[in-house]
Protein backbone atom coordinates (compact mmCIF):
# COMPACT_ATOMS: atom_id res chain seq x y z
CA UNK A 1 0.00 0.00 0.00
CA UNK A 2 2.73 2.37 0.69
CA UNK A 3 4.59 1.49 -2.43
CA UNK A 4 0.97 2.49 -4.83
CA UNK A 5 0.89 5.81 -2.39
CA UNK A 6 4.06 6.86 -3.58
CA UNK A 7 3.94 6.14 -6.73
CA UNK A 8 0.84 8.28 -6.63
CA UNK A 9 2.59 10.62 -5.21
CA UNK A 10 5.29 11.02 -7.81
CA UNK A 11 2.53 10.93 -10.86
CA UNK A 12 0.69 14.01 -8.93
CA UNK A 13 4.34 15.78 -8.20
CA UNK A 14 4.99 15.16 -12.21
CA UNK A 15 1.72 16.09 -13.45
CA UNK A 16 1.21 19.86 -11.03
CA UNK A 17 4.47 20.71 -10.03
CA UNK A 18 7.03 20.97 -12.74
CA UNK A 19 8.12 24.49 -12.15
CA UNK A 20 11.92 23.39 -13.13
CA UNK A 21 14.21 24.16 -15.70
CA UNK A 22 12.78 23.81 -19.13
CA UNK A 23 14.45 21.27 -21.44
CA UNK A 24 16.98 22.34 -24.03
CA UNK A 25 15.12 24.47 -27.08
CA UNK A 26 14.89 22.68 -30.24
CA UNK A 27 12.73 22.83 -33.33
CA UNK A 28 9.30 22.73 -33.47
CA UNK A 29 7.88 19.08 -33.26
CA UNK A 30 7.88 17.45 -36.89
CA UNK A 31 4.41 15.64 -36.52
CA UNK A 32 1.68 17.11 -38.86
CA UNK A 33 -0.53 19.55 -36.77
CA UNK A 34 -4.42 18.24 -36.88
CA UNK A 35 -6.34 20.25 -39.49
CA UNK A 36 -9.10 20.01 -36.85
CA UNK A 37 -10.05 19.01 -34.14
CA UNK A 38 -13.85 18.86 -32.42
CA UNK A 39 -15.14 20.91 -29.68
CA UNK A 40 -15.72 18.85 -26.30
CA UNK A 41 -16.75 19.30 -22.81
CA UNK A 42 -14.61 19.09 -20.85
CA UNK A 43 -14.63 17.79 -17.52
CA UNK A 44 -12.18 18.39 -14.69
CA UNK A 45 -10.87 17.08 -11.56
CA UNK A 46 -13.80 18.44 -9.38
CA UNK A 47 -16.01 17.25 -11.57
CA UNK A 48 -16.69 21.11 -12.83
CA UNK A 49 -18.07 20.82 -16.43
CA UNK A 50 -17.29 23.40 -18.84
CA UNK A 51 -19.46 23.09 -21.99
CA UNK A 52 -17.81 23.06 -25.15
CA UNK A 53 -19.62 26.24 -26.38
CA UNK A 54 -18.27 28.29 -23.62
CA UNK A 55 -14.67 28.15 -25.30
CA UNK A 56 -15.67 29.93 -28.28
CA UNK A 57 -14.02 32.90 -28.59
CA UNK A 58 -11.09 31.51 -26.34
CA UNK A 59 -7.06 31.00 -26.90
CA UNK A 60 -7.02 27.81 -25.45
CA UNK A 61 -3.62 25.88 -24.82
CA UNK A 62 -3.77 22.14 -24.19
CA UNK A 63 -0.82 20.46 -22.45
CA UNK A 64 -0.61 16.56 -22.26
CA UNK A 65 2.08 14.64 -20.25
CA UNK A 66 2.17 11.60 -18.14
CA UNK A 67 5.00 10.87 -15.13
CA UNK A 68 7.80 10.76 -17.19
CA UNK A 69 7.18 14.18 -19.23
CA UNK A 70 4.51 16.59 -16.97
CA UNK A 71 7.17 18.49 -15.42
CA UNK A 72 8.20 19.07 -18.96
CA UNK A 73 4.88 20.00 -20.18
CA UNK A 74 4.78 22.45 -17.62
CA UNK A 75 7.55 24.24 -17.60
CA UNK A 76 6.74 24.96 -20.89
CA UNK A 77 2.85 26.71 -20.12
CA UNK A 78 4.84 28.33 -17.28
CA UNK A 79 6.96 29.97 -19.73
CA UNK A 80 4.02 31.02 -22.10
CA UNK A 81 2.23 32.54 -18.50
CA UNK A 82 5.07 34.29 -17.24
CA UNK A 83 5.44 36.13 -21.02
CA UNK A 84 1.59 37.15 -21.01
CA UNK A 85 0.59 37.59 -17.65
CA UNK A 86 -1.72 39.87 -18.08
CA UNK A 87 -3.42 38.52 -20.81
CA UNK A 88 -7.67 37.67 -20.58
CA UNK A 89 -9.35 35.12 -22.41
CA UNK A 90 -6.20 32.72 -22.70
CA UNK A 91 -7.31 29.09 -20.73
CA UNK A 92 -4.40 26.04 -20.48
CA UNK A 93 -6.15 23.20 -20.10
CA UNK A 94 -3.10 20.77 -18.73
CA UNK A 95 -4.39 16.78 -18.81
CA UNK A 96 -2.83 14.24 -16.97
CA UNK A 97 -2.33 10.72 -18.55
CA UNK A 98 -3.60 8.16 -16.08
CA UNK A 99 -4.91 5.49 -17.47
CA UNK A 100 -2.41 2.66 -16.25
CA UNK A 101 -3.79 2.73 -13.09
CA UNK A 102 -6.71 0.80 -11.88
CA UNK A 103 -10.29 2.83 -11.73
CA UNK A 104 -10.59 1.23 -8.73
CA UNK A 105 -7.38 3.95 -7.77
CA UNK A 106 -9.26 6.93 -9.23
CA UNK A 107 -9.98 8.49 -6.11
CA UNK A 108 -7.14 8.40 -4.46
CA UNK A 109 -5.27 9.77 -7.62
CA UNK A 110 -7.66 12.58 -7.80
CA UNK A 111 -6.98 13.23 -4.31
CA UNK A 112 -3.56 13.59 -5.01
CA UNK A 113 -3.66 15.80 -8.39
CA UNK A 114 -5.98 18.21 -6.20
CA UNK A 115 -3.85 18.95 -3.61
CA UNK A 116 -0.78 19.18 -5.60
CA UNK A 117 -2.56 21.29 -8.22
CA UNK A 118 -3.87 23.54 -5.90
CA UNK A 119 0.12 24.07 -4.09
CA UNK A 120 1.17 25.12 -7.74
CA UNK A 121 -1.66 27.63 -8.23
CA UNK A 122 -0.83 29.23 -5.02
CA UNK A 123 2.89 28.83 -5.93
CA UNK A 124 2.17 30.29 -9.67
CA UNK A 125 0.04 33.18 -7.88
CA UNK A 126 2.93 34.08 -6.17
CA UNK A 127 5.21 34.40 -8.88
CA UNK A 128 2.46 36.68 -10.63
CA UNK A 129 1.99 39.02 -8.18
CA UNK A 130 5.63 39.67 -7.65
CA UNK A 131 6.14 40.38 -11.29
CA UNK A 132 2.91 43.08 -10.27
CA UNK A 133 0.58 41.52 -12.20
CA UNK A 134 -2.68 41.08 -10.05
CA UNK A 135 -5.03 38.29 -11.36
CA UNK A 136 -9.17 39.59 -11.74
CA UNK A 137 -10.24 35.85 -11.29
CA UNK A 138 -9.48 33.12 -9.19
CA UNK A 139 -6.58 31.28 -11.73
CA UNK A 140 -8.83 27.96 -11.29
CA UNK A 141 -10.80 29.23 -13.83
CA UNK A 142 -8.21 30.04 -16.25
CA UNK A 143 -5.75 27.03 -15.89
CA UNK A 144 -7.52 23.70 -15.74
CA UNK A 145 -6.51 20.28 -14.83
CA UNK A 146 -8.01 16.58 -16.27
CA UNK A 147 -7.11 13.13 -15.34
CA UNK A 148 -7.21 11.12 -18.28
CA UNK A 149 -8.43 8.21 -16.88
CA UNK A 150 -9.14 6.11 -20.40
CA UNK A 151 -7.36 7.74 -22.59
CA UNK A 152 -9.94 9.61 -24.11
CA UNK A 153 -7.69 12.88 -24.96
CA UNK A 154 -5.08 11.82 -26.06
CA UNK A 155 -6.74 9.49 -28.75
CA UNK A 156 -9.49 13.07 -29.62
CA UNK A 157 -5.96 15.00 -30.01
CA UNK A 158 -4.63 11.85 -32.43
CA UNK A 159 -1.68 11.27 -30.25
CA UNK A 160 -2.42 7.82 -29.94
CA UNK A 161 0.93 6.17 -28.41
CA UNK A 162 2.53 9.08 -28.02
CA UNK A 163 2.53 9.31 -24.10
CA UNK A 164 6.27 8.75 -23.66
CA UNK A 165 6.60 12.73 -25.27
CA UNK A 166 4.75 15.97 -24.04
CA UNK A 167 2.48 17.39 -26.40
CA UNK A 168 1.00 21.20 -26.04
CA UNK A 169 -1.24 22.14 -29.10
CA UNK A 170 -2.66 25.98 -29.55
CA UNK A 171 -5.65 26.96 -30.89
CA UNK A 172 -6.87 29.90 -31.69
CA UNK A 173 -10.61 31.37 -30.66
CA UNK A 174 -12.26 29.70 -33.47
CA UNK A 175 -10.83 26.04 -31.94
CA UNK A 176 -8.49 25.87 -34.99
CA UNK A 177 -5.16 24.24 -34.41
CA UNK A 178 -2.39 26.46 -35.20
CA UNK A 179 0.39 25.25 -33.26
CA UNK A 180 1.50 22.07 -31.95
CA UNK A 181 4.55 21.02 -30.42
CA UNK A 182 6.54 17.86 -28.66
CA UNK A 183 9.66 19.71 -28.40
CA UNK A 184 10.47 22.92 -27.09
CA UNK A 185 10.51 25.77 -28.90
CA UNK A 186 10.22 30.16 -28.64
CA UNK A 187 7.59 29.58 -31.54
CA UNK A 188 5.22 28.56 -28.93
CA UNK A 189 5.57 32.06 -27.60
CA UNK A 190 5.84 33.73 -31.31
CA UNK A 191 2.52 31.80 -32.05
CA UNK A 192 0.37 32.85 -28.87
CA UNK A 193 1.58 36.74 -29.57
CA UNK A 194 0.48 36.07 -33.55
CA UNK A 195 -3.06 34.92 -32.01
CA UNK A 196 -3.11 37.31 -29.56
CA UNK A 197 -2.80 40.39 -32.15
CA UNK A 198 -5.44 38.79 -34.58
CA UNK A 199 -7.71 39.27 -31.88
CA UNK A 200 -7.02 42.80 -31.05
CA UNK A 201 -7.19 43.68 -34.39
CA UNK A 202 -10.56 42.10 -34.58
CA UNK A 203 -11.78 43.51 -31.88
CA UNK A 204 -10.72 46.89 -33.15
CA UNK A 205 -12.29 46.32 -36.48
CA UNK A 206 -15.74 45.32 -34.63
CA UNK A 207 -15.56 48.44 -32.73
CA UNK A 208 -15.24 50.35 -35.95
CA UNK A 209 -17.93 48.57 -37.53
CA UNK A 210 -19.87 48.82 -34.46
CA UNK A 211 -19.34 53.02 -34.47
CA UNK A 212 -19.76 53.26 -38.43
CA UNK A 213 -23.58 51.46 -37.71
CA UNK A 214 -24.14 54.02 -35.00
CA UNK A 215 -23.30 57.11 -36.92
CA UNK A 216 -25.52 55.78 -39.86
CA UNK A 217 -28.05 55.62 -37.71
CA UNK A 218 -27.88 58.65 -35.69
CA UNK A 219 -28.03 59.76 -40.00
CA UNK A 220 -30.97 58.12 -40.52
CA UNK A 221 -33.00 59.48 -37.97
CA UNK A 222 -31.26 63.08 -38.34
CA UNK A 223 -32.71 62.62 -42.22
CA UNK A 224 -36.03 61.93 -41.03
CA UNK A 225 -36.30 64.08 -38.86
CA UNK A 226 -35.50 66.82 -41.48
CA UNK A 227 -38.04 65.32 -43.52
CA UNK A 228 -40.66 65.55 -40.90
CA UNK A 229 -39.54 69.04 -40.05
CA UNK A 230 -40.12 70.09 -43.94
CA UNK A 231 -43.12 68.37 -44.36
CA UNK A 232 -44.52 70.34 -41.24
CA UNK A 233 -43.51 74.05 -42.59
CA UNK A 234 -44.91 73.25 -45.78
CA UNK A 235 -48.05 71.87 -44.14
CA UNK A 236 -47.66 75.82 -42.92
Amino acid sequence: MRKIILLLMFVALSVCSGMTALAEQSAPASLALPSEISRFNIKDIYGRIIPAEQLKDWIVVYGFGNENNAMTMVGWLKEITLAYPDTKGIMFICIAETSKYPKVMGPMVRRVLKKEYEQELETLGAKLAEKGFKQERPLDEKYIMIADTSGAYYNHFGIGDGKDDAHVFIFDGDHVPRAYFSDYSEEMKTTLASLLAEREEKQRFAAIQMSAKKKNTFRKYALIGAAVAAGVLLLD
